[in-house]
């Protein structure tokens, strides 16, 4: 073989490899350019939507990144605030250490632009009748044409306070979707959410070292008919606050103890009724009794009750393996003891504990 026409061909093949990854690089880096300066025009003018809605814009450095594997703008140290003021009582603000928008190749093809917020984020919102502030770290958000945005993100804090609530709360590992509907006709659904937790702890659950499992919220407000055009973050822009469920569970096996609530409330006085169904009710009388924290903070007699119960020959009227069912009374927020309710609704169906209280 001839060495010459051996070293042309493999002179022929390396040009044509270099040519191909030539043209490769071009058209990513053209393709990395176009879509990099749509995000920005995008980001300007969602910018520009928000200042001109009463919301003040503070940035860092702006970079374009992500080449040549990917597209994407980063923004360090984004802020937003909303002062309060009658076209729109309300007070608002986030704050995090940087804003993404786009990602690889891959998932820009498969799932479209979604937004990354590496690092811890802040966003608090002040009405007249609630105060909610939400912590997280890593969120992970897309953001659909149809007002949709799916979430997820490895943990984070939520603190509520309205009416006779004031809680915190831990989730770790949340996820769901946010359904945003701002110009939903009168009685329709203009702010719905859907969440799951795999864990959920509160001060005093942890200090009872005791999570709950497998949380899910599904909720939705509804635009109010006398007030259809109030903003989006007044709570005299809606109704009823419709509870699909409210659920957790009280372990993680398949035998643990299951919680849920659903009903109706108006909405903002949270006023109405709630269906509280719980499964395994023997395995949550148990776990009470086994948690000194949770067992003082039970009524003598209640505690006096449950070690009956636990103890009582059952009877064909509720076997372990059948729900228990009540209904909640909830009053400017503030439902009655739903504890002494089941309770009650056990006690008719199961043994007569009347002679424990006398």
């Amino acid at each position: 073989m001839n060495p010459v026409s051996n070293t042309a061909r493999y002179l022929k093949i390396t040009l044509v490899i270099f040519c191909f990854i030539t043209v490769v690089a071009a058209a990513d880096t053209a393709l990395w350019h176009h879509v990099t300066t749509r995000m920005q025009g995008r980001i300007e003018a969602e910018v520009a939507n928000l200042k001109a809605t009463g919301w003040s814009v503070e940035t860092g450095e702006v970079r374009r990144g992500g080449w040549p594997f990917g597209a994407w703008i980063d923004i360090q140290k984004p802020q937003l605030r909303h002062k309060n003021f009658p076209a729109q009582p309300f007070e608002a603000g986030w704050a995090g250490e940087t804003f993404r928008l786009g990602g690889p190749w891959t998932e820009i093809v498969r799932k479209g632009l979604t937004v990354s917020l590496p690092g811890r984020q802040a966003a608090r919102i002040i009405t007249s009748s609630a105060r909610a502030t939400i912590l997280t770290e890593a969120l992970r958000l897309h953001i659909s044409e149809d007002g949709t945005v799916m979430f997820h993100a490895p943990s984070a804090q939520v603190a509520v306070a309205m009416n006779l609530v004031d809680q915190t709360v831990a989730l770790s590992r949340p996820s769901g979707r946010i359904l945003i509907q701002p110009q939903a006709p009168p009685r329709a659904t203009r702010l719905g959410m859907d969440v799951l937790s795999s864990t959920l702890s509160t001060l005093f659950l942890n200090a009872a070292k005791y999570p709950l499992h497998n949380a899910h919220l599904v909720i939705a407000l509804t635009t109010s008919s006398t007030h259809p055009e109030s903003p989006l973050f007044s709570p005299e822009g809606y109704e009823r606050l419709l509870v699909q469920t409210a659920s957790f569970s009280m372990g993680s096996e398949a035998t643990s103890a299951h919680l849920s609530f659903s009903g109706e409330l108006t909405y903002p006085a949270l006023n109405g009724h709630l269906t509280l169904t719980l499964l395994n009710w023997h395995d949550a009388a148990e776990k009470i009794l086994n948690i000194p924290r949770l067992q003082a903070s039970l009524a003598p007699d209640t505690r006096v009750f449950l070690e009956h119960i636990l103890h009582a020959t059952p009877s064909s009227g509720l076997a372990e393996s059948h729900p228990v069912v009540a209904e909640v009374s909830v009053v400017n927020g503030h439902a009655a003891p739903a504890l002494e309710q089941l309770l009650q609704t056990i006690s008719t169906q199961k043994i007569d504990a009347s002679h424990l209280r006398e």
